[in-house]
């Protein structure tokens, strides 16, 4: 499998620019969609992460940048603390009876497919 991060400088960096190019896209979607359509609450939440995401890649300034990195790791934790707490909490009530199988295997792809994000940050 291909490393991820070039162990050269000059790869390092291009690899920063393309993650920098790809928040900054979906930033402008974000800002796009929200001009057009009102937005709930949590995209503008999922703009402020993907803006602190940004500033962690090119703050230029090192108390800066462990300040945004260290809100992207909160946030991280948190999402995923959440999911697993939704986890059990369906485990328990297909255990329990109060749903059968397929119910669970309905809520389950439901909990898999918003949890997707929080799941490739952890990957």
């Amino acid at each position: 499998m291909p490393r991820l991060e070039p162990s050269c400088p000059s790869g390092r960096r291009r690899v920063r620019r393309a993650r920098e190019r790809l928040l900054e896209a979906g930033i402008a979607r974000l800002d796009a969609f929200c001009s057009e359509n009102a937005c709930p609450i949590a995209v503008h939440h999922l703009r402020v992460h993907m803006l602190d995401e940004l500033e962690t890649l090119r703050d230029e300034d090192d108390e800066e940048r462990r300040s945004a990195l260290s809100r992207v790791v909160v946030s991280r934790q948190v999402r995923q603390a959440v999911a697993a707490a939704q986890e059990r909490a369906l485990l328990w009530l297909r255990d329990s009876g109060q749903i059968n199988d397929k119910t669970h295997d309905r809520l389950r792809l439901e909990l898999d497919r918003a949890n997707l994000p929080a799941e490739r940050e952890a990957a």
